[in-house]
């Protein structure tokens, strides 16, 4: 299973960080940390004769910057269980770029921050999320993890799915239009993957791989076909 974790350095690409690690050791996956930036480095290696000292200066603040994210995905990659991917992208679309990298490692599951509004709950994601989502180019989870007892469930957008930290308490899940999706028990206690529209490919698809057992109303979910 190859997960990718995408990551921009900001508090809810960190606050995710568990849900990707969560998932990696569970699934025994590899894992591609990802980040997309707006400077290209076209030049690596050639001679800067004739340059002006502002295309110099520019080029050299942007190897800079390469330098410092690529050390920064160095360092998240050593919390993982195993040695993940680290690429960085070159654009300013991310959402297009993503999708691109996805299909091109064939990712089989995207793990995404996701603002929060308030304390515990979730945010609708933001454009970038539901870009991702409606590319159905993998599934989508989105992080941080939350207590299941604060979690706004209408509040996972369509096509996602989150992470609780506890699954004894689900909320009412009929009136929020959300389906239990998966339950994985993990040290005595359960995780939850709470799941809107679980008919969707970018639900459906391949989450059931990275946990024990699957429970969607007594029925077990199988991979998408392409």
């Amino acid at each position: 299973m190859r997960i990718l974790f995408c990551f921009d350095g900001s508090e809810s690409a960190l606050a995710a960080l568990p849900v990707a690690r969560q998932l990696a050791a569970t699934a025994e996956a590899k894992v591609h940390i990802v980040r997309v930036t707006k400077h290209d480095l076209t030049t690596g290696g050639v001679a800067w004769s004739g340059s002006s000292a502002v295309d110099i200066a520019k080029h050299q603040r942007a190897e800079e910057e390469d330098a410092r994210y690529r050390a920064e995905l160095q360092m998240l990659a050593g919390s993982f269980p195993a040695t993940p991917v680290i690429a960085i992208l070159n654009g300013d679309r991310v959402a297009s770029e993503l999708v691109r990298y996805a299909r091109a490692n064939e990712i089989d599951l995207m793990v995404v921050g996701c603002r929060q509004r308030g304390a515990f709950h979730p945010g609708l994601g933001g454009e970038l999320t539901r870009q991702l989502a409606e590319s159905h180019v993998a599934p989508l989870v989105l992080g941080p993890m939350v207590w299941a007892a604060h979690l706004d469930l209408a509040s996972v957008p369509r096509g996602c799915a989150v992470f609780s930290r506890d699954g004894f308490y689900l909320g009412d899940v009929a009136s929020h239009d959300a389906t239990r999706l998966l339950i994985r028990r993990e040290g005595g206690s359960e995780i939850a993957v709470l799941a809107r529209d679980a008919s969707e490919l970018s639900v459906a698809s391949g989450l059931h791989l990275a946990f024990d057992r699957v429970d969607l109303e007594g029925h077990v979910l199988t991979p998408a076909q392409p």
